[in-house]
């Protein structure tokens, strides 16, 4: 019994309270795959802070040298990355600005994310997040 309540425990410990900014689909049982990848919409500002993203990971090695041999350029080269980020995030709450407001309070965790509906749905039914 004292495992159960172990495990309990670090399944609480490891669940993430929150907000996002999200809209939801549920899925029925036809939809397939293709479908699922052809309906995707993906906003230029969203594919753009990805691509910058995926660029920090590439230059993450050389950014690792530079600062072994000059800290104050790796931090200003930092700083101006933040800045480069930040600019991204600003376009795409103003690409969604109507969006706003559909803030929802989530609960995350390794099992899944969990959020308030005003809508009653199956359980263990299939949503998308868009």
């Amino acid at each position: 019994m004292s495992n159960h309540n172990e495990a309990r425990e670090r399944r609480e410990y490891y669940r993430i309270d929150d907000s996002a900014i999200f809209t939801y689909q549920v899925l029925d049982n036809k939809s397939s795959k293709d479908e699922l990848k052809s309906d995707k919409k993906v906003s230029a500002a969203f594919e753009m802070i990805e691509l910058f993203s995926q660029m920090n990971q590439q230059m993450s090695v050389a950014l690792g040298r530079i600062s072994e041999n000059s800290a104050d350029i790796a931090s200003y080269l930092k700083g101006l990355d933040n800045k480069i980020e930040l600019l991204a995030q600003i376009h795409l709450f103003k690409e969604n600005e109507s969006n706003l407001e559909q803030r929802r309070q989530i609960n995350l965790g390794a099992g899944g994310i969990a959020f308030g509906s005003n809508t009653k749905h199956k359980q263990a039914g299939q949503s998308r997040l868009i």
